[in-house]
């Protein structure tokens, strides 16, 4: 696949995620007005409730921002940051859905090492998109003649200029 190809496969699913955020976005937004405000008379578990009920507005307003943000830096910044977002979005889904899969499998009352099997999935999470990451990255921004393993990108700690 060429690097052409390739990127415009990363902005499309990138752009999905985007619209995914926007959906978030709004549900999220148009949750605030439902939620209310407990009255006086209102006990502390309802209290509880709408606090939790606003946590929650709050996550999903977020996540949603934070993809709308990842579509628009794939789309008008293609940078090693942007790869890196769009590996990490993508190893977190690709691990939500094996964990929604075990869970599924092995059911409430699964055996014993049932929870060492959601531990593994985060270990696996954090492995898979430090090599996704990292090969993305090196895919896309080496020089042209130059093989992927002598890129500066893909290696180190991110420069200065990309922490900013």
């Amino acid at each position: 696949m060429s690097r052409t190809i390739g990127r415009l496969l990363i902005q499309v699913l990138g752009t999905l995620g985007g619209l995914l955020g926007l959906m978030l976005l709004v549900l999220g937004w148009s949750l605030f007005g439902e939620s209310g405000s407990p009255t006086d008379g209102d006990s502390e578990m309802q209290s509880f409730l709408v606090a939790l009920f606003l946590l929650v507005d709050v996550l999903m307003v977020g996540i949603g921002v934070f993809l709308i943000h990842n579509a628009g830096l794939l789309w008008f910044r293609f940078s090693p940051r942007a790869v890196r977002r769009f590996g990490g979005l993508a190893v977190l889904v690709l691990c939500g859905s094996l964990a929604d899969t075990l869970h599924d499998h092995l059911g409430p009352d699964g055996p014993p090492w049932a929870p060492l099997a959601g531990l593994g999935t985060v270990v696996l999470a954090f492995v898979v998109y430090d090599m996704i990451s990292k090969r993305l990255v090196r895919w896309f921004f080496s020089a042209p003649g130059t093989p992927p393993e002598a890129s500066p990108h893909g290696a180190g700690p991110e420069s200065p200029a990309e922490t900013l």
